[in-house]
């Protein structure tokens, strides 16, 4: 049976194409503590902030396309935004957590039970 577009099915069409970053405002988080989680890795704090920074180049290449396609704004904004949210919480938890550099930050950022959770496939931060 073929499927009829209403302009309500149509909107909802819209809303369930974004990402879910652009709606979930614990996206950020969860990020910035999965990246935070690359420090035990032996990447730097300086190669996690590369990893979440848009490019300035970039990001004017986006504000370029913007310009020229207004339609497509919305999800390009969503995604800076959320880059800029995820550099945010990611600070705050590196300032938070390299007070002393001997200790895990990452399991001094994230509760046991939420990496226990994890490893069950469970999420504790939702």
């Amino acid at each position: 049976m073929p499927s009829v577009q209403t302009p309500q099915t149509e909107q909802a069409d819209d809303w369930m194409s974004m990402e879910p970053e652009c709606w979930d405002p614990k996206g950020p988080i969860i990020e910035a503590l999965r990246l935070l989680a690359l420090l035990e890795t032996g990447d730097t704090v300086d190669d996690v902030r590369r990893l979440i920074a848009v490019p300035h180049h970039i990001e004017a290449s986006l504000q370029a396309f913007i310009v020229a396609h207004p339609e497509e704004s919305f999800e390009i904004e969503c995604m800076l935004s959320f880059r800029r949210e995820v550099a945010k919480e990611f600070e705050r938890f590196v300032s938070m957590y390299l007070v002393d550099k001997g200790e895990s930050l990452y399991h001094r950022a994230v509760p046991q039970s939420a990496t226990m959770s994890w490893q069950r496939g469970d999420s504790a931060l939702t």
